[in-house]
């Protein structure tokens, strides 16, 4: 009679559960909104660049876009701020590229990670923001952009507007992925855990603990290499390293975890494609500590062996 009881109240819960589920998405959907986000103060820079060349002639361009400008050459755009320049931020995307920016003939910011970082030739990926104020109105806006990389001569996306509605827009497009890889490390820690317990405990090996190992790789590589990840990590080079040396260890707890499922019938085959892995991770950190070439330039060898 009490188990009769206690199934009735857990069926009770059970819909009150699922009452409250489809209450907070039909509501969501059907219910007029309450919360607004004025996105007028938001959008591209509708301003005419022009480029400025070593002789001093001018050319009118557009950006985004690619020019002809050779590797540690300095890219001179610049643009006249409008008559009715209100306080506004722009953003500019640093693509491995040092820059400086001036209103006139004052430096309004620079951006380079050359003198902080520990290794590399060239700075870490990066939204470049800055302010420009009524007082700025009918001055000239100058960048200059300049990288040691394939990305010379790129000049990104200039947007333009209120500082939080930028970082929004930002987090809009990219924080659903960092929150699937939160989850995803999450569950990995989780698995882990387990499998070295069972480890500890009951002295057998679970080959599921591979699995767990290669999604927490997986997950630190989309937070480490997210294009938000200046504004949720203090150190935004040490980062895109991380990223680089996940990305060449990735292939280790597949191998790992395949061999295990096959019985080790291929060990030799698996003993050496994680040869080529060790020696890939070995020489590629060495060339980018030397600064011979930086992790960017040689990732075709850890695509090879992936």
């Amino acid at each position: 009679m009490a188990k009769h009881k206690m199934k009735i109240v857990q069926t009770i819960l059970n819909f009150l559960l699922v009452a409250s589920f489809v209450f907070y998405f039909v509501g969501e959907v059907a219910l007029p909104q309450e919360n607004f986000w004025e996105r007028n103060s938001f959008g591209e820079y509708q301003g005419e660049w022009e480029r400025v060349l070593c002789e001093g002639t001018r050319e009118k361009v557009e950006i985004p876009g690619q020019f002809d400008t050779p590797q540690k050459d300095w890219l001179i755009l610049e643009t006249v701020l409008p008559q009715n320049q209100e306080k506004q931020t722009f953003c500019l995307r640093s693509m491995q590229q040092e820059m400086k920016v001036y209103v006139d003939d004052e430096v309004r910011t620079e951006y380079s990670t050359l003198e902080t970082q520990p290794v590399g030739k060239t700075s870490t990926m990066s939204y470049v923001m800055f302010d420009v104020y009524e007082e700025d109105a009918g001055k000239t806006l100058r960048v200059e952009i300049m990288t040691d990389s394939h990305y010379s001569g790129y000049a990104s996306h200039a947007y333009v507007g209120e500082k939080s509605d930028i970082i929004r827009h930002f987090y809009g497009l990219y924080i659903p992925s960092i929150i699937m890889a939160a989850l995803m490390l999450i569950i990995s820690i989780i698995v882990v855990c387990a499998c070295f317990f069972v480890k500890i405990v009951y002295k057998r090996d679970v080959e599921v603990a591979y699995l767990g190992l290669a999604i927490m790789i997986c997950s630190m590589w989309m937070i480490v290499e997210s294009k938000i990840r200046q504004f949720l990590l203090p150190n935004s080079t040490v980062a895109m390293l991380m990223g680089f040396l996940k990305k060449k260890k990735k292939k280790y707890p597949f191998l790992s975890y395949i061999n295990c499922i096959q019985k080790q019938r291929y060990e030799k085959a698996y003993f050496a494609l994680g040869i080529a892995t060790i020696v890939n991770f070995v020489v590629s950190v060495t060339i980018q500590i030397l600064e011979i070439r930086d992790f960017f330039e040689i990732m075709i060898s850890s695509h090879i062996i992936i």
